[in-house]
């Protein structure tokens, strides 16, 4: 009969053998979050400007639908339409500028304008055409 031997260590892990793997863990948490969070920083910032552009592309349907005409100027940038819902949504951090100020009619037809939205911290410009 095999008795088990008073040297054999017991099945574990000693502190040492957890402390050595915490600290691996630890070194790549250092190398993979930061690079991680700006990635995010990035993919956020896309998410937040490309929003408005669809939305601005679809102004002339919402124009439309309303049955108004709309100049778009300065002054009627960040003015609510009928429907109670602004025209579109800037980010926080981005600004809309009047290239030329396009006009949208209530039959559907569109005179020819554009918009130029920045971003400035990352200086990314996004340019929106209304053809005519």
């Amino acid at each position: 009969m095999l008795r088990p031997s008073s040297s054999r260590a017991q099945a574990g892990f000693t502190l040492i053998e957890v402390l050595i793997a915490l600290a691996i863990i630890a070194m790549v948490a250092a190398v993979a979050l930061p690079g991680l969070a700006r990635r995010l920083d990035i993919a956020f910032g896309e998410a937040d400007c490309s929003s408005p552009c669809p939305a601005a592309r679809l102004l002339p349907a919402r124009v439309a639908t309303l049955g108004i005409d709309l100049r778009l100027d300065a002054a009627a940038l960040d003015k609510v339409l009928p429907d109670g819902n602004l025209r579109w949504i800037c980010p926080a951090a981005g600004s809309w500028k009047v290239e030329s100020a396009a006009r949208l009619s209530h039959t559907g037809s569109c005179e020819p304008g554009s918009l130029m939205l920045r971003e400035p911290t990352r200086a990314g410009r996004w340019r929106l055409s209304f053809p005519g």
